[in-house]
Formats: structure tokens, C-alpha cells, sequence
């Protein structure tokens, strides 16, 4: 059966035997500690994720970070030309060697980008030299929350982890709700499952991951679990 919001606010508590307690008023508490477990040891590539293409700006301007949710790293910038549908990857390069070879503020295609102000704020170069350059980036971006408000009136009840990793979920979850619970036979089995899990999605990840340079993070893996 998948895993979703509503499966994990009520497995939860039934499975560790806990659906008379407080546990199942903070479903919602336990479902955010797993997320933040997850991301700790899992690989990182298990975020990434390719956002609608962003019109240039004349001055070649990227600004990634008012994304919602937040993205926490740029993998890849691709540029697509005017009137055109391949899109090209730029080449990441440091800001003071970009800036002393284009110190003129010579116009052109842009060739690379690089962070210009803060890890999400981007600037390409050289400086676009026609408007209607569009780039899409690809990042690391965290997932929406479980639970949290899906703009319909009701809550979100998939996400990448339940996409991609829910086993690796499911037992976060029951390791927090254990810990909640103060259990410690409970707790030494479900940290015991959950760090089998991740092991399982890490080697996953690392399988399916493609031989593609230009789009890998500065660290992209993290490794070991909780």
C-alpha cells in the first residue's frame, strides 16, 4: 500500500500501539521530525528537481531563493536561445575570474554563471546580448511537508519522500513516534529499520545516478544514518 499523510497518521499510532495517546495529536510534529532525519543521511540527489524555465533578465540576473519550497542547492543552470527549444548547459565558474575576463561588460551569449551575492542569488556571463534567453535551473530543493496546507482546503498527502523513499519514511516516522513514546524496545528496532532503509535508498540512488558532471552539487551525497 503507498504511503501517504493520511496512511502515516494512522499506521503510525496503531502499529507502536499508541492510538489511545497524545501521539496521535502530534502526528503532524513526528511527520516534520522525520523529514528532518531523512534529510540528514540521505543522499542528496534524492532532492533534485528541474524548475519551469525563468526569463533572463537583461542583466543576467537569477534569483532562486523565494522558491517555495525552498531550494537548498543549484545542481545546473541550462539556457535556452531565443526561438529555440534545446536547452545548452552553462558552465559553473568562480565570480572573480568571470569578472576580471568580462571587467569591459561585454554582451553576448551567456557561456557560465556563478553566485553572485549569496548561494541562490546567480548572475550569467557574459551579459545577455538579445532579451528572451530563458534558463532552467536544476536543484536540490526540500519537499513540501506532509500535512501541511495544499491551497485546496485540504493537506498535502505526497511528496518526494513517499515518492522515492517511503519505507525510509514510514520508519522515521515510527522511530520519532518511538521516541516520543519513551519506548526503548520500540526505539532500538525502528533505528535499526530506518537505517536500513536509508542504506537501501542510498544505493538506489546511487545506481539510477547519471554520469553527468555538469549537474552534480559541490557535495551531493550524504552518507551514514541516524
Amino acid at each position: 500500500m503507498s504511503v501517504t499523510y493520511d496512511t502515516l497518521v494512522v499506521d503510525v499510532p496503531r502499529i507502536l500501539m499508541a492510538e489511545n495517546s497524545r501521539l496521535v495529536d502530534d502526528m503532524d510534529l513526528i511527520i516534520r521530525q522525520a523529514h528532518e532525519l531523512i534529510f540528514g543521511v540521505v543522499d542528496h540527489d534524492l532532492y533534485r528537481a528541474t524548475l519551469p524555465a525563468i526569463p533572463l533578465d537583461p542583466l543576467g540576473e537569477i534569483d532562486l531563493s523565494t522558491e517555495d519550497p525552498p531550494v537548498f542547492e543549484i545542481r545546473a543552470l541550462r539556457l535556452t536561445r531565443p526561438g529555440e527549444n534545446q536547452a545548452i548547459p552553462l558552465r559553473r565558474r568562480e565570480v572573480e575570474w568571470l569578472t576580471q575576463v568580462y571587467h569591459q561588460g561585454l554582451l553576448g551569449e551567456p557561456l557560465y554563471y556563478c553566485e553572485d551575492g549569496g548561494l541562490l542569488q546567480l548572475r550569467v556571463y557574459p551579459v545577455p546580448d538579445v532579451t528572451g534567453y530563458q534558463v532552467t535551473p536544476v536543484v536540490n530543493q526540500h519537499p513540501v511537508v506532509l500535512g501541511s496546507d495544499d491551497g485546496a482546503g485540504g493537506k498535502v498527502q505526497t511528496n518526494v519522500l513517499t515518492e522515492r523513499a517511503s519505507r525510509a519514511l514510514e520508519k522515521a516516522c515510527l522511530y520519532q513516534g518511538a521516541l516520543y513514546m519513551k519506548n526503548p524496545a520500540d526505539i532500538e528496532t525502528y533505528k535499526r529499520e530506518f537505517n536500513e532503509a536509508v542504506v537501501q535508498v542510498n544505493a538506489q540512488i546511487k545506481r539510477r545516478r547519471r554520469d553527468d558532471t555538469g549537474e552534480q552539487p559541490r557535495d551531493a551525497t550524504n552518507t551514514g544514518a541516524a
